[in-house]
């Protein structure tokens, strides 16, 4: 790969890590099995992009239209956040995969389960990027909602409260989110005086309205863009504690089903159901008012909620495999074949990591032939079959 080439994504990726809040820090409560932690938190899901290059996958993957264009650009590929999903994604996409490589004679990268426990955050902080809005339906959204009404924005509006221009300097959304949660009161309070309804923000009603602002704002002379730095999702753990979330999200120790167990969806989606279901619709709702940084942080930590998704249930993981053929090598303990070691407490295989790694480096080359030659389809996987089947596996070893 050129020199030139490489500092363009260089530069790509440091745009995206300080304009669409990269994740920098995760310190979320681990899931467990048998009382032990299964899944490393990451301390910082953006140096993944090292890895993912220095692993040769840049040569057919591009991230955001940078790197190569034999394969998807994993911003549009991975459509999961969730550790499973993405092990799904992966596993699926083996055979296809091993014949580029192949075909190139490039060598399969091995990857370790420290390498998989950088990589994997990585793939699903890919998610949290909002695609851009659409300034048309902005201009619509500022209408439709009478912002108009109090707000100006470059030449349209009446100058009633703080002209929203000043967001036109902001690269981060997240300035412009902690304004709108700051005065949620405020706003609540006049649209009852001026007799305008209530209304919610509906699904890109968010980005579209910045991307009119920065579009159509007046700059301020001379003025400099502003950027946010990257957030600490540990902070916002603590933050879900100390402001209060957890008061109404009384689930202490297991947040994610404070959220239902949804996955959550990018930073729009997050901060759209904060301003819907608290500040918007609830005048008693207690203040907590938040800086720009601890927005930041609090909303990562509410995103990574969905990539350490619940484990599988082993018995429907032990149906799976021997359904998809898994036990007709490694299944002596279910009636199966002895052509591999089975699993079990021998088997080093301690955390989901530790499964995909083991799958990852033994898939291209041992495992397809020796499928091929059994005359065994790939088996294809969901999101829950492959938690389920690791959650079986994993089991063995606490037998």
């Amino acid at each position: 790969m050129s020199t030139k080439l490489w500092n363009r994504m260089v530069v790509f990726i440091l745009t995206v890590i300080f304009a669409l809040l990269c994740i920098s820090r995760v310190g979320l409560a681990q899931e467990t099995w048998g009382g032990e932690p299964l899944l490393p938190i990451p301390e910082n899901p953006a140096e993944g992009f090292q890895l993912f290059y220095e692993k040769g996958c840049m040569e057919c993957h591009s991230i955001g239209g940078y790197g190569g264009t034999a394969a998807q650009d994993m911003t549009k590929a991975v459509t999961e956040q969730s550790f499973y999903g993405i092990s799904q994604m992966i596993w699926n996409h083996v055979p296809k995969m091993s014949e580029k490589y192949e075909e190139e004679h490039i060598k399969w990268p091995p990857i370790t389960s420290e390498e998989m426990a950088i990589l994997m955050p990585f793939l699903s902080y890919l998610n949290f990027f909002d695609k851009p809005g659409d300034p048309e339906e902005g201009e619509r959204v500022l209408f439709r909602e009478k912002c108009v009404n109090c707000h100006r924005v470059g030449k349209v509006g009446i100058v009633k409260v703080k002209p929203l221009d000043e967001f036109k300097r902001y690269k981060s959304p997240v300035f412009f989110v902690t304004r709108f949660w700051n005065s949620g009161k405020a706003v609540n309070k006049t649209l009852q005086t001026e007799g305008i309804d209530l209304f919610e923000f509906e699904e890109n009603d968010l980005m579209d309205l910045i991307a009119y602002i920065k579009r159509s704002g007046f700059g301020e002379a001379g003025g400099e863009s502003i950027y946010l730095p990257p957030p600490n999702p540990k902070s916002g753990q603590r933050l879900f504690l100390k402001k209060g979330c957890i008061n109404c999200h009384p689930r202490e120790g297991k947040p994610r089903e404070a959220f239902e167990g949804v996955a959550v969806g990018p930073f729009s989606h997050i901060v759209r159901r904060m301003l819907n279901h608290t500040m918007w619709t609830d005048p008693d709702h207690p203040d907590m008012p938040l800086t720009p940084e601890e927005m930041s942080d609090l909303v990562s930590y509410i995103y990574f909620l969905s990539y350490a998704a619940r484990p599988g249930n082993p018995e429907k993981g032990r149906h799976l495999f021997v359904e998809k053929k898994c036990a007709d090598c490694h299944g002596a303990d279910v009636g199966g074949g002895t052509l591999v070691p089975e699993f079990g407490p021998a088997s080093n295989l301690k955390t989901p990591l530790d499964v995909l790694s083991g799958m990852w480096n033994t898939a291209p080359e041992k495992m397809k032939k020796e499928m091929l030659e059994a005359g065994v389809p790939w088996p294809q996987f969901e999101e829950r079959e492959m938690a389920d089947l690791f959650a079986y596996i994993l089991s063995a070893r606490i037998e």
